[in-house]
């Protein structure tokens, strides 16, 4: 959908529902317990990108439905309101959080 309005990060067929529930039986559970990852959307009453927000099940950081954006078997560290996934939308990207970005770094240390 993305490319239909000249924006988006591309497409990659396993991080559809699809493509999904093919590669993510291969990940073993122990291997998902190690990952952390953080969710974002819009404000309340609000959109990312009004366009993704037309197609897409809300709530969503404008390219990915919060349903779909946790790992079974992962860790979540929070839901972020006001932030979006890319730059250019609505609120600002997850990944210029750098006080996020620093609290990811020592998940990963984990």
């Amino acid at each position: 959908m993305g490319e239909s309005f000249g924006f988006g990060c591309g497409k990659n067929y396993d991080l559809t529902p699809d493509g999904c529930a093919n590669w993510l039986p291969t990940i073993p559970a122990a291997m998902r317990a190690k990952v952390w990852s953080s969710t974002t959307q819009y404000k309340p009453y609000s959109w990312c990108n009004l366009a993704a927000n037309a197609v897409l099940k809300w709530p969503n950081d404008g390219t990915a439905e919060y349903k779909y954006a946790k790992l079974p078997g992962g860790n979540i560290v929070e839901h972020v309101k006001g932030q979006c996934h890319t730059p250019d939308m609505k609120y600002p990207p997850q990944t210029q959080d750098s006080e996020r970005n620093k609290e990811m770094n020592q998940y990963a240390k984990l």
